[in-house]
Parts: structure tokens; C-alpha cells; sequence
């Protein structure tokens, strides 16, 4: 690195640069994936070694962003946050809604809020902040107990990788949950955080060391693809177009990151039906 200054390579240290897509690889964003070669006809053999070449490109398997971390995160991030609008921030919570009720929709179940009321007579949210004693998890056993109202519920297994909030969830301060975002618990937490973790949630150790898309969800959906695109995601507020995106293209969109590589949705759907699903947009 020159002078410690951030600027694009197509060879960068992974040390310096994150890689773009490591929990949802492979990438499939063109921006991040695939690299131009510069001087291509002064380069041997020996340079390519190892490296996926196409149409004078590297292709990355995973990807790397064009900053460093430092630079992304005060000089990118920074700035950009601040301008994200009312809109934007509301486009995000209903795409993570969206995923929420499509997961209950799949197992006909309610959400776990209703769920446990009715059949404990307790609040849910209560329930999983005494749970953990009151405390945000990973602030530790140790920390200052925080309100019910301060408490975020976090999923433990991530929602983005179709996994219902359950009374598995975690009880984190809003600042680790933000933190923790859609990680898996193992790219989260310690190991001996994992183990305590386990203890009190009840999942498997095993399971909170993979990163692996709910695969009993994911199966349901494939089942149920015709009704996905045909009725859940023709819902008006999902054809809604907010800034110049149809939001069911936006929670396609997620559904296609996290199982890239493993199934089609939109072609599933061509072969159960002859055509595409009108219901999102089909480049």
C-alpha cells in the first residue's frame, strides 16, 4: 500500500480489504466481482496462477470492496447514512417484514409475539429479557441490566437467512444488535460466548457454528414458488414503487443473495408455469 492510502488494486491484502459477499458467496455483484487486467499482455503464466480469468477479468469468488475498511467506514458509510431518508429507512423495515411474514406464511405459524401470548399468557418480549437476566448478551453477564424498552430482540439465527424469530431470540442493546445485523452468531460472538449462548437459547452448538440458509424454509419455498410470486409478492404494498424500485424486487432481490448458487426461484417458477413471474422484474 502506498503512503497507507486507500485506492482500488486489482491484487489487494485481505487484511485491508473486506471481501464484499464473504457470508453470501459467490458474489454476483458485477461492481465488486470481476476486475479489468491492466497491462494483460505484460503479465506471464505464473501471474494468473490461481485465479479464476474471464474475458480479461479476475472473477473473485468473493469479492472485495473497492476501500479499505477504514476508508468505508468513515468515508463512505459516514457520510452516506446520514443522507438515507425517512423512505429509505421505512423501505428497509418493510423488506424485513416482508421476509419475517413470508417465513411464518411458509410454516403457518404466527408471529412468535402472538404465538406466545396466546399460548402462555406472557409477553414475548419480557419473557426473553428476563431470560437473559435483563442484560444485553453480549455486553456480557457482568454488564448494567438494561429496561425492557432498551432491549432489541435479535434473532439469533439470522432473518435474512429465513430464520423465524423464535423463543430462541437474544436479548442485545440496540447498539450489538446493529452491530450484529443479519452475522450469524459464529461471526459474532466468541466461542465462549457461543457456548453460553447455547446454554441459555437452546440451540445446538453445532448449530450456532454454520452459516447455512434455513434449509426447511428454503425447501417450502421452492414447493411453494407459484404462490410466492403470484400471490404473496402481488400484495399493492410490494408492487408499490418507492424511488424507482418495485419493493418486490428489492425482497427478490435478498432472497436471490442468499441462495445464490443453489436454486433459481424465477426459473423454478418458468418451469412450473411455462413463463416468468410478472410480479418482479426478470433482467
Amino acid at each position: 500500500m502506498k503512503d497507507n492510502f486507500c485506492f482500488p488494486l486489482l491484487l489487494v491484502t485481505q487484511s485491508c480489504f473486506s471481501l464484499h459477499c464473504k457470508k453470501r458467496a459467490p458474489c454476483v455483484h458485477s461492481t465488486f466481482r470481476a476486475y479489468t487486467i491492466q497491462n494483460i499482455d505484460e503479465l506471464t503464466t505464473n501471474d494468473f496462477r490461481g485465479l479464476k480469468i474471464a474475458d480479461n477479468k479476475v472473477v473473485s469468488y468473493y469479492g472485495h470492496q473497492l476501500e479499505c475498511k477504514a476508508c468505508k467506514k468513515f468515508f463512505v458509510n459516514a457520510p452516506l447514512n446520514p443522507q438515507r431518508n425517512a423512505q429509505q429507512f421505512k423501505e428497509d423495515g418493510l423488506r424485513r417484514r416482508a421476509i419475517e411474514v413470508l417465513v411464518n406464511d411458509l410454516l403457518h405459524t404466527n408471529l412468535v409475539h402472538f404465538e406466545f401470548e396466546h399460548r402462555t399468557k406472557k409477553e414475548f418480549s419480557e419473557f426473553i429479557w428476563r431470560k437473559f437476566d435483563k442484560r444485553c448478551f453480549k455486553c456480557g453477564p457482568n454488564s448494567k441490566p438494561i429496561e425492557l424498552g432498551e432491549m432489541a430482540l435479535d434473532h439469533t439465527m439470522p432473518l435474512a437467512y429465513l430464520y423465524r424469530l423464535d423463543e430462541s431470540a437474544t436479548c442485545l442493546c440496540s447498539s450489538h444488535n446493529s452491530q450484529k445485523s443479519d452475522h450469524f452468531p459464529v461471526d459474532f460472538y466468541s466461542e465462549d460466548e457461543l457456548k453460553r449462548l447455547s446454554e441459555i437459547t437452546g440451540i445446538s452448538l453445532e448449530k450456532l457454528h454454520t452459516r447455512a440458509v434455513n434449509q426447511e424454509v428454503l425447501d417450502l419455498l421452492i414447493e411453494n414458488v407459484v404462490w410466492f410470486y403470484d400471490e404473496f409478492l402481488m400484495d399493492d404494498d410490494y408492487q408499490k414503487v418507492r424511488d424507482g424500485i418495485r419493493t418486490a424486487d428489492k425482497i427478490n432481490d435478498s432472497l436471490k443473495r442468499i441462495i445464490a448458487g443453489k436454486v433459481d426461484l424465477a426459473e423454478q417458477y418458468r418451469i412450473k408455469t411455462g413463463h416468468y413471474p410478472t410480479s418482479v422484474t426478470i433482467e
